[in-house]
């Protein structure tokens, strides 16, 4: 995926802590400002997961100007994109239509690279109207679950690229459409036994 195309805000977040994993030497802060370091660095000390990262490196105003564009971060991207690449089939992607985080028209591309390269291959590209990053995994679960066990029991999946959209059945705003919790580590005793 093109980081130059998402939310850059919450991609960088990622990717900040992927160049961390893949180059130990990394100064971060060629990439981050100083309150993106110091938020980076509060992520880090408490163990935060990616939602964490994320939350707290969301803006653009933590990251240097051009970010994007730094030597490692290209590499990175390089090596870690998606679209056009062979894969061993088959392969579900699930989407949400409405995804600030990695929105749908990368994803879009990601897939159109991958079916014109390989038109032979077996990928079902699912998108679903109105959900977002993480809860478009509970709006798609029967479906996905379906999906999965139909490997599991032998069906076969149709060759070629097939895209299937999904509308909901009631009126979108009748939905929680973000989650309103978080996890975190259990630290009191109570919260361990």
């Amino acid at each position: 995926m093109d980081i130059t195309q998402g939310n850059s805000g919450y991609l960088g977040a990622l990717v900040a802590r992927g160049l961390q994993s893949f180059f130990p030497d990394f100064n971060i802060s060629s990439v981050l400002t100083a309150e993106g370091t110091r938020r980076f660095n509060l992520a880090a000390e408490i163990q935060g997961c990616n939602s964490v990262f994320s939350e707290l490196l969301a803006t653009e105003d933590m990251y240097q100007p051009g970010w994007q564009h730094e030597p490692r971060v290209q590499l990175y991207q390089n090596v870690t994109g998606a679209g056009g690449r062979n894969f061993s089939g088959p392969l579900l992607v699930v989407q949400g239509a409405a995804d600030p985080v990695v929105p749908a028209e990368v994803v879009d591309i990601a897939v159109n690279q991958t079916c014109e390269r390989f038109p032979d291959k077996e990928l079902e590209y699912q998108s679903y109207a109105g959900a977002t990053h993480v809860p478009v995994m509970y709006a798609a679960q029967r479906n996905w679950l379906q999906w999965i066990g139909d490997r599991f029991e032998g069906r076969a999946v149709e060759k070629g690229c097939q895209r299937k959209n999904f509308q909901s059945a009631l009126p979108l705003e009748r939905y929680q459409k973000e989650l309103n919790w978080f996890i975190e580590y259990a630290q009191d005793i109570y919260e361990t036994q």
